[in-house]
Protein backbone atom coordinates (compact mmCIF):
# COMPACT_ATOMS: atom_id res chain seq x y z
CA UNK A 1 0.00 0.00 0.00
CA UNK A 2 2.91 2.39 0.85
CA UNK A 3 4.85 1.46 -2.75
CA UNK A 4 1.27 2.62 -4.33
CA UNK A 5 0.99 6.00 -2.55
CA UNK A 6 4.93 6.65 -3.15
CA UNK A 7 4.22 6.00 -6.84
CA UNK A 8 1.07 7.99 -6.74
CA UNK A 9 2.72 10.92 -5.44
CA UNK A 10 6.11 10.29 -7.48
CA UNK A 11 3.49 10.66 -10.33
CA UNK A 12 1.56 14.04 -8.98
CA UNK A 13 4.71 15.51 -8.49
CA UNK A 14 6.30 14.73 -11.92
CA UNK A 15 2.74 16.28 -13.47
CA UNK A 16 3.00 19.07 -11.19
CA UNK A 17 6.88 20.16 -11.87
CA UNK A 18 6.92 18.94 -15.87
CA UNK A 19 9.73 19.34 -18.19
CA UNK A 20 9.45 22.62 -19.47
CA UNK A 21 8.81 22.98 -23.40
CA UNK A 22 12.26 23.46 -24.86
CA UNK A 23 11.93 26.07 -27.74
CA UNK A 24 15.38 25.45 -29.02
CA UNK A 25 14.89 22.11 -29.22
CA UNK A 26 14.54 21.90 -33.04
CA UNK A 27 16.44 24.80 -34.04
CA UNK A 28 19.96 25.43 -34.97
CA UNK A 29 22.71 25.66 -31.97
CA UNK A 30 25.27 28.43 -33.25
CA UNK A 31 28.68 28.12 -31.51
CA UNK A 32 30.33 31.32 -29.96
CA UNK A 33 34.07 31.95 -31.02
CA UNK A 34 36.41 34.19 -30.33
CA UNK A 35 36.06 37.26 -32.68
CA UNK A 36 37.56 37.86 -36.46
CA UNK A 37 38.64 40.63 -38.34
CA UNK A 38 35.84 42.86 -39.77
CA UNK A 39 36.41 43.62 -43.60
CA UNK A 40 37.90 47.57 -43.60
CA UNK A 41 34.71 47.87 -46.10
CA UNK A 42 32.46 47.01 -43.13
CA UNK A 43 33.26 48.89 -40.38
CA UNK A 44 31.25 51.64 -39.86
CA UNK A 45 32.36 55.41 -40.86
CA UNK A 46 31.54 56.28 -36.97
CA UNK A 47 33.38 53.97 -34.70
CA UNK A 48 30.96 52.79 -31.69
CA UNK A 49 33.34 51.68 -29.01
CA UNK A 50 37.48 53.00 -28.74
CA UNK A 51 40.20 50.79 -29.75
CA UNK A 52 41.95 48.22 -27.36
CA UNK A 53 45.14 49.09 -25.93
CA UNK A 54 47.85 47.84 -27.77
CA UNK A 55 48.78 45.58 -24.99
CA UNK A 56 45.26 43.82 -24.71
CA UNK A 57 45.60 40.05 -24.11
CA UNK A 58 44.06 37.89 -26.44
CA UNK A 59 41.69 36.18 -23.47
CA UNK A 60 40.49 40.04 -22.93
CA UNK A 61 39.86 41.18 -26.42
CA UNK A 62 35.69 39.39 -26.11
CA UNK A 63 35.20 42.25 -23.55
CA UNK A 64 34.79 45.68 -24.26
CA UNK A 65 32.52 48.11 -23.07
CA UNK A 66 32.02 51.94 -25.03
CA UNK A 67 32.82 54.25 -22.78
CA UNK A 68 30.85 56.39 -24.66
CA UNK A 69 27.94 54.48 -26.66
CA UNK A 70 27.03 55.99 -29.72
CA UNK A 71 22.86 56.21 -29.98
CA UNK A 72 21.92 53.67 -32.35
CA UNK A 73 20.03 56.32 -34.63
CA UNK A 74 23.97 57.76 -35.39
CA UNK A 75 25.01 54.23 -36.26
CA UNK A 76 22.27 54.29 -38.96
CA UNK A 77 23.18 57.54 -40.45
CA UNK A 78 26.86 56.10 -41.05
CA UNK A 79 25.14 53.40 -43.53
CA UNK A 80 27.44 53.13 -46.72
CA UNK A 81 25.61 55.18 -49.94
CA UNK A 82 23.70 52.57 -51.49
CA UNK A 83 23.19 50.46 -48.79
CA UNK A 84 19.50 49.02 -47.88
CA UNK A 85 18.45 49.81 -44.46
CA UNK A 86 16.06 48.47 -42.16
CA UNK A 87 14.98 49.47 -38.77
CA UNK A 88 12.17 48.27 -35.87
CA UNK A 89 9.91 50.36 -38.35
CA UNK A 90 9.37 47.14 -40.50
CA UNK A 91 11.58 44.73 -39.24
CA UNK A 92 12.05 42.18 -35.81
CA UNK A 93 14.22 41.16 -33.81
CA UNK A 94 12.88 38.74 -31.49
CA UNK A 95 13.84 35.69 -28.69
CA UNK A 96 12.43 33.21 -26.84
CA UNK A 97 13.56 31.77 -23.44
CA UNK A 98 12.36 29.54 -21.21
CA UNK A 99 12.83 27.18 -17.70
CA UNK A 100 13.80 23.49 -18.16
CA UNK A 101 11.12 22.32 -15.28
CA UNK A 102 7.67 23.24 -14.75
CA UNK A 103 4.33 24.62 -16.28
CA UNK A 104 5.57 27.99 -17.26
CA UNK A 105 5.38 28.33 -20.91
CA UNK A 106 8.55 29.82 -22.98
CA UNK A 107 8.25 33.81 -22.87
CA UNK A 108 8.69 35.48 -26.09
CA UNK A 109 9.91 38.99 -26.32
CA UNK A 110 12.19 41.02 -28.38
CA UNK A 111 13.49 45.10 -29.10
CA UNK A 112 11.73 47.95 -30.03
CA UNK A 113 14.34 50.03 -31.11
CA UNK A 114 17.25 48.73 -33.75
CA UNK A 115 18.44 50.20 -37.00
CA UNK A 116 20.74 48.03 -39.66
CA UNK A 117 21.81 47.82 -42.90
CA UNK A 118 22.82 45.81 -45.88
CA UNK A 119 25.40 45.88 -48.55
CA UNK A 120 25.27 43.85 -51.61
CA UNK A 121 27.89 42.69 -53.70
CA UNK A 122 27.97 45.99 -56.50
CA UNK A 123 26.38 45.19 -60.10
CA UNK A 124 25.08 41.65 -58.22
CA UNK A 125 21.60 40.76 -56.39
CA UNK A 126 24.14 38.96 -53.68
CA UNK A 127 24.15 40.15 -49.77
CA UNK A 128 27.90 41.02 -49.27
CA UNK A 129 27.35 42.09 -46.00
CA UNK A 130 24.99 43.24 -42.74
CA UNK A 131 25.04 45.20 -39.88
CA UNK A 132 22.58 45.27 -37.00
CA UNK A 133 22.79 48.18 -34.07
CA UNK A 134 20.37 47.32 -31.05
CA UNK A 135 19.07 49.57 -28.47
CA UNK A 136 18.75 46.94 -25.67
CA UNK A 137 16.87 49.26 -23.12
CA UNK A 138 13.54 48.57 -25.36
CA UNK A 139 13.79 44.82 -24.76
CA UNK A 140 10.27 44.28 -24.06
CA UNK A 141 8.83 40.27 -22.76
CA UNK A 142 5.27 39.01 -22.48
CA UNK A 143 5.48 40.16 -18.74
CA UNK A 144 6.21 43.45 -17.42
CA UNK A 145 8.08 41.81 -14.21
CA UNK A 146 10.23 39.85 -16.68
CA UNK A 147 10.73 42.42 -18.84
CA UNK A 148 12.74 44.76 -15.86
CA UNK A 149 14.57 40.92 -14.66
CA UNK A 150 15.77 41.00 -18.01
CA UNK A 151 17.33 44.37 -18.30
CA UNK A 152 18.96 44.03 -14.70
CA UNK A 153 22.51 42.91 -13.85
CA UNK A 154 21.18 38.85 -13.76
CA UNK A 155 20.74 39.13 -17.51
CA UNK A 156 21.04 42.22 -20.19
CA UNK A 157 22.27 44.77 -17.69
CA UNK A 158 21.43 47.99 -19.90
CA UNK A 159 22.21 50.72 -17.55
CA UNK A 160 25.89 49.53 -18.44
CA UNK A 161 25.14 47.81 -22.19
CA UNK A 162 22.77 49.94 -23.84
CA UNK A 163 23.77 48.89 -27.29
CA UNK A 164 24.40 45.07 -28.99
CA UNK A 165 26.18 44.83 -32.33
CA UNK A 166 26.09 42.21 -35.27
CA UNK A 167 28.95 42.51 -38.11
CA UNK A 168 29.31 40.40 -40.29
CA UNK A 169 33.05 39.21 -41.32
CA UNK A 170 32.31 36.35 -44.03
CA UNK A 171 28.80 35.69 -45.84
CA UNK A 172 28.84 31.96 -46.98
CA UNK A 173 26.28 30.37 -49.27
CA UNK A 174 24.18 27.47 -48.34
CA UNK A 175 23.01 26.57 -44.63
CA UNK A 176 21.58 24.13 -41.96
CA UNK A 177 18.00 23.32 -42.16
CA UNK A 178 17.45 24.67 -45.58
CA UNK A 179 19.17 28.02 -45.01
CA UNK A 180 20.56 29.95 -48.11
CA UNK A 181 23.25 31.49 -46.48
CA UNK A 182 25.11 31.21 -43.56
CA UNK A 183 26.05 35.12 -41.78
CA UNK A 184 29.51 34.71 -40.03
CA UNK A 185 29.64 37.76 -37.68
CA UNK A 186 30.87 39.47 -34.40
CA UNK A 187 27.67 39.92 -32.07
CA UNK A 188 28.95 42.23 -29.24
CA UNK A 189 25.96 41.55 -25.91
CA UNK A 190 26.50 42.30 -22.81
CA UNK A 191 30.07 43.53 -23.24
CA UNK A 192 31.17 40.58 -24.68
CA UNK A 193 32.18 40.16 -28.37
CA UNK A 194 32.44 36.61 -30.03
CA UNK A 195 31.81 35.12 -33.76
CA UNK A 196 29.25 32.91 -34.23
CA UNK A 197 27.80 31.86 -37.97
CA UNK A 198 23.68 31.81 -38.21
CA UNK A 199 21.72 30.79 -40.28
CA UNK A 200 19.60 32.30 -42.82
CA UNK A 201 17.28 32.59 -46.03
CA UNK A 202 18.29 35.96 -48.06
CA UNK A 203 16.06 36.97 -50.74
CA UNK A 204 17.16 39.87 -52.85
CA UNK A 205 14.38 41.46 -55.55
CA UNK A 206 15.55 44.77 -57.03
CA UNK A 207 16.04 47.18 -54.05
CA UNK A 208 14.82 45.46 -51.66
CA UNK A 209 16.52 42.22 -49.16
CA UNK A 210 14.32 40.29 -47.01
CA UNK A 211 16.14 38.34 -44.47
CA UNK A 212 14.88 35.44 -42.06
CA UNK A 213 16.84 33.38 -39.70
CA UNK A 214 16.09 31.57 -36.15
CA UNK A 215 18.57 30.03 -34.13
CA UNK A 216 19.77 29.81 -30.34
CA UNK A 217 22.24 31.23 -28.83
CA UNK A 218 23.99 30.47 -25.38
CA UNK A 219 23.87 33.42 -23.19
CA UNK A 220 26.24 32.06 -20.58
CA UNK A 221 28.80 32.03 -23.59
CA UNK A 222 28.33 36.09 -23.28
CA UNK A 223 28.62 36.23 -19.49
CA UNK A 224 24.50 35.98 -18.83
CA UNK A 225 25.10 33.40 -16.46
CA UNK A 226 21.86 33.69 -13.96
CA UNK A 227 19.98 30.44 -13.80
CA UNK A 228 17.93 31.12 -11.02
CA UNK A 229 16.99 28.56 -8.75
CA UNK A 230 18.72 25.22 -9.44
CA UNK A 231 19.56 26.78 -12.19
CA UNK A 232 16.49 25.98 -14.06
CA UNK A 233 16.47 28.33 -16.46
CA UNK A 234 17.64 27.25 -20.23
CA UNK A 235 20.81 28.42 -21.76
CA UNK A 236 20.17 28.22 -24.56
CA UNK A 237 17.80 31.42 -26.22
CA UNK A 238 15.50 31.45 -29.32
CA UNK A 239 16.77 34.56 -31.60
CA UNK A 240 14.40 35.39 -34.59
CA UNK A 241 15.17 38.24 -37.04
CA UNK A 242 12.86 39.32 -39.94
CA UNK A 243 14.43 41.62 -41.72
CA UNK A 244 13.17 43.96 -44.51
CA UNK A 245 15.86 46.21 -45.97
CA UNK A 246 15.31 48.82 -48.56
CA UNK A 247 17.67 51.49 -50.59
CA UNK A 248 16.89 55.28 -49.03
CA UNK A 249 15.10 57.65 -50.77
Amino acid sequence: MRSLVAAFALMFATMIVGCGEDPAKDVTKVTAEPPKPVPAETKPAVADAKPAPADTKPADQSKAVSETPVAVSAVAAAAPAGALVFSDANSKVEFVGSKKIGTDPPHPGGFKAFTGHAVLVEGKPELKSLTVDIDTTSLFSDNEKLTEHLKNKDFFEVATYPTSKFVTTEIKTGGEKGATHSLVGNLTLHGVTKSIAIPATVKVEGNTLTLKSEFALNKNDFGMTFGGPGDVIRHEVVIKLDVKAEKKG
